[in-house]
């Protein structure tokens, strides 16, 4: 039997007879039952020459109730194939999975929504995109809150620490302030002592005097040996003279040494003398921690 011979090409052929152009009966009609949570439902459709009627539950409905009413059971009116003879299953085997998919999409009215569903997969690759943007967001906010919350505790740590610092210092300036009352006493004394020593200097500075007029007769003597040395220094100069191209060719290189020399000799000093200053002011600040501790110690 021909697949061709099972289908009509009018409506009216449906109806006994029609495919014969000798119509036996008026109409057609098919009826379905269906159980729906113990509710029977009673459909039927009713095919005449001109058009058809839709029942359900002996009302008549439009089309569009008709279909939907029936969907709702899972049938889809919408369907064009349907698998007949053996040779139809044995054609399906031999299609590809994605020729199978499609045949079956078309059975079960799934091929419509296939543009929905391709618009639903890009709503939701969007929404995805947007949540991992989120949750990128959120896990960048945690991070800066955990740094914020490490500043904030090296930031508690470090007044803790500033405050112990200015204990300390008030502690010390007391003691300074302590010793400065004992300084005042000693420089009473050193200022007694330093009238004496004056007292004695001017002293010497008579007996000096004397040793002054005694010296100016024996500077008068060496006036006139210097006078005896210039005339040496004179020919020296003389000699000097007869030298000195040699040596202003070497007086360039000889004063940039010396200029070196120096410079480094003052850079040396001046990191000695700051050297010899950070030592002196550690060493006066942990006698005055000791100084402080022994204190708290005593007042304790």
């Amino acid at each position: 039997e021909k697949i061709s011979k099972l289908r009509v090409s009018t409506q009216k052929d449906l109806i006994y007879g029609g495919h014969l152009s000798k119509t036996i009966s008026d109409f057609a009609a098919v009826t379905a039952y269906f159980n729906d949570e113990n509710d029977e439902h009673c459909l039927c459709r009713k095919i005449t020459e001109n058009n058809d009627e839709f029942y359900i539950n002996s009302e008549r409905v439009n089309k569009k109730k008709y279909k939907s009413f029936l969907e709702g059971f899972g049938i889809f009116t919408g369907m064009n194939n349907f698998m007949i003879f053996q040779g139809d299953i044995e054609k399906i085997v031999s299609e590809t999975s994605k020729e199978r998919t499609q045949i079956f999409e078309k059975f079960s009215g799934s091929d419509k929504l296939i543009k929905k569903y391709d618009i639903s997969q890009k709503q939701l690759k969007i929404e995805m995109d947007i949540f991992t943007q989120a949750l990128r967001k959120k896990r960048e906010a945690l991070t800066e809150r955990r740094k914020l919350d490490f500043e904030k505790h090296q930031a508690d740590k470090y007044n803790q620490l500033r405050n112990k610092l200015t204990s300390l210092q008030r502690d010390i300036v007391l003691l300074k302030l302590h010793s400065l009352n004992i300084t005042v006493d000693n420089l009473n004394e050193s200022h007694d002592k330093f009238n004496e020593e004056k007292n004695n200097i001017l002293n010497n500075i008579c007996t000096k005097k004397d040793l002054y007029a005694s010296e100016k007769s024996e500077f008068s003597k060496l006036f006139r040996e210097i006078s005896l040395l210039e005339k040496h220094i004179s020919d020296i100069d003389l000699k000097i003279k007869q030298l000195k191209p040699s040596y202003e060719a070497n007086k360039n290189k000889v004063t940039y040494l010396d200029t070196k020399i120096q410079n480094d000799r003052k850079l040396l000093e001046r990191f000695n003398s700051n050297y010899e200053k950070s030592k002196i002011q550690i060493s006066e600040f942990e006698q005055s921690i000791k100084e402080v501790e022994k204190l708290i110690i005593s007042i304790g």
